[in-house]
């Protein structure tokens, strides 16, 4: 009575083919489908499920699918181009887990430059040189990587998941990592920067302004001027 007992594979989809209907399986194994041609009765959802099960789709069949398709073709001579297509069983896709990642709390894109007048001099009131942070201030928040949950096919397949991968644990300096193993802090004053994967808080010194000296000034950590230089000085940081 079958044309067909074994599975072609057209345009990607599974395709069994039989006198009385035709059943597709999608390229990745998560719906089944099926079209009923002839006039003949279905006789019950029992009739339309050991159909299924011989083409082996045994998991997640819609049996509310099945009872409405039992129920119209339980008269000879339904017109069978209303149930042509009728998704029968639906599986479980994969759920991929997620990459752990840092939430990063200040700006990591800042970078030293200077705004450049027409004239040729320098704005200093846009500079944008540091990013200052203090103490305790939250610096970056790591977001744990994500479980995976395998899926499954029509047919009983399991369909794998791929694991989420952790990132490894920030290294640099002048910061503190607190015991949720997750949140980084600045253990000073200063200011913060991400460089070449590394988080660094160096010192910073913020001054309103400067006003000429005859010696150089000698400073062991950044120096930020918010305001003016009134004249001539010599900064060592």
């Amino acid at each position: 009575k079958s044309k067909r007992n074994t599975p072609s594979v057209s345009d990607k989809w599974t395709l069994f083919q039989d006198t009385d209907y035709d059943i597709r399986i999608s390229p990745d194994g998560i719906s089944a489908y099926l079209s009923w041609h002839c006039n003949r009765a279905i006789a019950n959802v029992s009739e339309l499920t050991t159909i299924l099960e011989k083409h082996g789709i045994v998991f997640g069949i819609d049996y509310a699918a099945l009872e409405a398709l039992a129920k119209e073709y339980s008269v000879i001579g339904k017109d069978s181009r209303k149930y042509q297509n009728t998704l029968v069983a639906k599986g479980i896709p994969a759920i991929h887990g997620r990459n752990g990642y840092y939430e990063w709390c200040f700006d990591t894109r800042k970078k030293r430059q200077m705004n450049l007048l027409a004239d040729g001099t320098i704005n200093f009131d846009t500079l944008t040189w540091y990013e200052p942070v203090t103490q305790n201030q939250t610096l970056a928040i790591y977001h744990y990587a994500t479980a995976a949950v395998d899926g499954k096919t029509v047919t009983g397949q399991t369909i794998p998941a791929k694991a989420g991968k952790e990132k490894a644990i920030l290294t640099g300096r002048g910061f503190e990592m607190l015991p949720d193993l997750k949140t980084y802090v600045a253990a000073k004053n200063g200011h913060v920067r991400l460089h070449r994967n590394e988080l660094i808080v160096s010192d910073l010194i913020i001054l309103d302004e400067l006003h000429p000296v005859n010696e150089p000034l000698n400073f062991n950590s950044d120096v930020y001027i918010t305001g003016n230089i009134t004249g001539p000085v010599t900064l060592n940081v």
